[in-house]
Parts: structure tokens; sequence; C-alpha cells
């Protein structure tokens, strides 16, 4: 297990800036996701790290030594690459074992290392296999296994599961999940899935356009976002003017921003399963809305809807399926309501969080 530490890493290509200023600590044995969109610099800080590339200044480190001098075979680190990147006339065994034969190790220790890792993976029934009979999944396991077979430090993976079909995908992450787990290995995964991110880290951190928006559990990324893009970026959200919302609410005790007229213009932000479609119950911290329901999707587990509340006011809205005895229809009247103290609160005009202010 080790410790890693980006300090104010930059990295430019012409004019466009990957990397601006980024700076992480990721602790020994975590698993630490870089999620984000396609060019925020989540691929480019992990390729720095490998030693693919250089960054034009600041550091790299590893134990609090720094490895921006040293080449990539040197800084020992394990890559698990998007494409299985797997040998395609070798067996499962010679993959695995490739890494192994530049180190001359005797053949009780090389079958020893061999054996011990293809269980960590379960692949000790296949060593024997051509990549061309396993499936991606399988495939994309030899691959993680070849770079932990060599005791890395630290492993990187760079989007492993983009490849593979969703309930493979979802297989496999979780495997990979139980792998890092069981080695204790500190791990920098990059994905721009947050489902995946949230499902399998224990700290996530946020990037868009070379710049971290927040690092966090993924409880605290999820329920407290920094700032507007990450409020937007992890997890489906409804974005209102605290205005729009005030006029169309009702309840026993709204909250006193909406007669802060500094606040009017302000974007709240309210959780689709925060939303309870005709409550059975509602608290004093409740508010409430007369809707119409405008598009229902059945997703098996659960409805997602939308909800005309006036014009050009529509909220998303996400409800267990059981809870319904039978089916939603459109264009039918229903009542919908939502704790006041769930919402969060942002500024437009700087995209940051704003706190409730009585």
């Amino acid at each position: 297990m080790s410790h890693v530490e980006v300090e104010a890493a930059v990295k430019k290509y012409g004019s466009f800036q990957a990397l601006n200023q980024v700076s992480l600590e990721i602790p020994s044995g975590a698993f630490f996701t870089l999620l984000g969109p396609s060019g925020c610099g989540k691929t480019t800080l992990l390729r720095a790290l490998a030693g693919f590339h250089d960054v034009d200044s600041g550091d790299l480190k590893i134990d609090r030594a720094s490895i921006r001098t040293l080449s990539p075979h040197q800084r020992n680190i394990g890559m698990v690459f998007q494409d299985y990147a797997v040998f395609p006339h070798l067996s499962v065994e010679d993959n695995v074992g490739f890494g192994l034969k530049r180190l001359r190790l005797s053949n009780k220790e090389y079958q020893k290392r061999m054996l011990d890792i293809l269980q960590v993976v379960q692949l000790e029934s296949l060593r024997k296999r051509m990549p061309h009979e396993l499936s991606g999944g399988q495939q994309q396991r030899v691959g993680l296994a070849r770079s932990l077979i060599m005791s890395p430090r630290v492993i990187l993976m760079d989007e492993p599961l983009s490849n593979l079909d969703a309930q493979l995908r979802e297989e496999l992450r979780s495997e990979i999940r139980r792998i890092q787990r069981q080695l204790g290995i500190t791990t920098i995964y990059v994905t721009h899935d947050q489902e995946e991110a949230l499902a399998v880290s224990d700290l996530i951190c946020v990037l868009n356009e070379g710049q971290v928006q927040q690092t966090g559990s993924p409880i605290e990324i999820y329920q407290n976002p920094a700032n507007f893009f990450v409020a937007s970026f992890v997890g489906g959200n409804n974005f209102v003017e605290v205005s729009t919302l005030s006029r169309n609410c009702s309840g026993q005790n709204p909250p006193e921003i909406f007669r802060n007229t500094a606040a009017a213009g302000w974007l709240a932000s309210i959780r689709p399963e925060q939303i309870q479609l005709d409550p059975t119950k509602v608290s004093e911290t409740d508010l409430l809305l007369d809707v119409e329901l405008d598009e229902v999707n059945f997703l098996g587990r659960e409805y997602h809807l939308s909800v005309n509340v006036s014009d050009n006011f529509f909220l998303k809205i996400i409800i267990p399926a059981g809870e319904q005895s039978s089916p939603l229809q459109t264009q039918q009247p229903h009542q919908i309501s939502f704790d006041w103290r769930a919402i969060k609160f942002f500024d437009p005009d700087t995209a940051g969080r704003r706190v409730l202010v009585d």
C-alpha cells in the first residue's frame, strides 16, 4: 500500500490546459476515483502518474518521494487499460506471467505467484485458454492479473469497464472492488460513469475543465455537492429558481428564504428521489405542489416521472415501482411533496453553493 500525492499539477497541449493546478492526496490503500466528463483531465492525470508523459509543472509523489524523473518501469505502478490489452497469441497463463519472465524466478516461485494471482481474479480454471476463448470480462481480468502479479505499489485503471455490456460491467466492478479490498492496494480509477464511481469508491474526485471541483466520499459528493457542476453531474437533479418555487408551493411552515428577495434568483436543487408522489403523510417541513403527470417511464424497479407544475416548470421524480398499486397514467392530477431542508441552493452567477439565510 502506498500514499500518492499530486501537487499543483499543470499540463498544457498548446493552448488547451488539460490540468490546471490539480492537487490531490490519496491515502494508502484507498480506492480513489477520478470522475468527470470527457476532456476534463482525468486520463491526462492518470497517464502522468504512469509516466507516459510529464506534467509541465507541479509534482507527483508516492510515499512522499517524487516520481517525476522516473521512467514508467521504475515507478512500480500497474496499469489496466480500457481495451483489455491482452496478447492474442498467448494463453491466459502466459499473458499473466509475461512480466515475471524478466525476473528470472525459479519455476516453483513462478508457479506460486501465478496460481496465487489467478485465484484472486478467479481465472485458475481458465489458465490454458487463449484470449479468443474468453469473454470480454474474462479478458479484462487477465489484464488486471497481469498488472497485479508484479506487486505494484499503486494500480491505475483507465475506464476498464467501458467496453463491456451493462450487466457484465456491474458484475466486474464488484469483482474489481473485491480484489482491491483483498489486496489492499492503492487504486486510482478513471470513469465518467457516476453510478460506477459511487458504487466502488472510497473517495471520489470530481474534475471539470482540468480543475478539481470536489473531493470526498461518495455520500458526501452526492448529498453535499460543493457547487452547481457537481450537483448537476453526479446524479439526477431538478434546478428551479427560488422565486418560481415559492410561487408554486404551499406548506405548513415554508422556509424563510422564500421571503428573502436577495435569494429570489438563486437556484434550488431537489433530487428526483426526494420527491414523494401523492404523500400519505405530510410534515411541517414539507412543501406541497399540485401537478399533472406529464411523462411515465417504467424501469422495472422504479418509475421515472416528469410532472408539470405550471407553464415551463417541470420536475423529474423517481419512485419505487412497488409503491404503485396500479399503472400510472399521464395527464392525471397529483400532489407531490418534499422536505425543504433537503434543498441545496446555488448562485447562478458564480455556480457556487449558497447557504440558507433566515
